[in-house]
């Protein structure tokens, strides 16, 4: 009752308030009905409750904590940033050898330098077996074949053996 005789009084305070000429009327703001005091106390205590959830939830979520789809665009920027690194590492790795050419590495020069060895034991051996006192074509030309492949095994024991980086072609 006392809030509606409130109201009244200030409606009329208003409306005995000169205006202006020139100015806008004023808008008068209703307020909500007043509920009976144990009503207000149980409402109050529901606003304060759900505000205090508010406070903590805010309006998009959890304070505190950072949404999934953050935390994913996070991991998928940082794998991509990773992979540019890499790439531009390969490419500046790659951009030391010549064109058309990889490296070799230690285990696979090793292993070509036995193959070598190998092979140029099986052709000694074979190279022996040819008779020295006939001189026939035949023997002329695989004789001439064996100590061809015997050079050109050399040349690559020399180029396989040498301690600086070694580059073959693709």
């Amino acid at each position: 009752m006392e809030s509606e005789a409130l109201r009244q009084n200030a409606a009329a305070t208003r409306e005995a308030m000169p205006q202006s000429p020139g100015a806008p009327p004023q808008r008068t703001r209703k307020l909500p009905p007043v509920a009976a005091p144990s009503q207000n106390k149980v409402r109050c205590d529901q606003q304060h409750q759900s505000g205090q959830q508010l406070a903590l939830a805010g309006p998009h979520g959890q304070r505190g904590v950072v949404p999934k789809y953050l935390l994913q665009r996070k991991a998928e920027l940082a794998a991509q940033k990773e992979a540019t690194r890499k790439e531009i590492e390969w490419q500046k790795e790659v951009s030391r050898y010549p064109p058309g050419h990889r490296p070799v590495g230690e285990g696979e020069r090793k292993e070509t330098l036995e193959k070598l060895a190998r092979r140029r034991r099986e052709l000694e051996v074979e190279l022996h077996k040819i008779p020295i006192r006939y001189d026939t074509q035949s023997i002329k030309e695989r004789r001439a074949k064996i100590e061809n492949e015997l050079s050109e095994i050399e040349v690559a024991e020399r180029k396989f053996s040498s301690a600086k980086e070694l580059f073959v072609p693709i």
